[in-house]
């Protein structure tokens, strides 16, 4: 699936789900913490406005390729998470498999290969984002 068509499939299951769900940043978040120790306790903290927060930068990076690559808006982000506050690559996977796995349970029935396909491949882009980082910083210690 080309990245504009899964970006469209992802936009339109986020406005069903905000329709007939509303916010669901709660949600995630409780999905995250209930599969990630580690993210829990480096961010269960957080209040819901900074996790809504949060949350709008994520769909930032589900909505548009303009993000990715040297010194974009993710390397920016990854610099921060990972090397300034201690966020690993697998937070990163667990976050995103708790987003989709909301989002799949949010849209039930309406959840079909299609759906799974645009999220899968958006969620791979920034997955392989993320490990490309790391990769590329191992050995390197926080610049702060």
């Amino acid at each position: 699936m080309e990245s504009a068509n899964a970006i469209e499939v992802v936009i339109n299951d986020l406005e069903a789900i905000a329709e007939s769900h509303g916010d669901i940043v709660p949600l995630v978040y409780q999905r995250f913490f209930d599969v990630s120790d580690d993210g829990k306790m480096l961010m269960g903290h957080s209040d819901i406005h900074m996790q809504g927060r949060m949350f709008e930068q994520v769909l930032e990076l589900l909505f548009t390729d303009d993000h990715f690559g040297p010194g974009c808006y993710l390397q920016w982000e990854l610099e921060n998470h990972l090397d300034a506050y201690g966020a690993t690559p697998s937070m990163y996977q667990a976050f995103f498999e708790a987003v989709v796995s909301v989002a799949k349970s949010c849209l039930g029935e309406d959840w079909q290969l299609t759906n799974a396909e645009a999220w899968q491949q958006r969620v791979d882009q920034i997955l392989t984002e993320v490990t490309a980082y790391e990769a590329s910083n191992v050995g390197q210690s926080a610049s702060i």
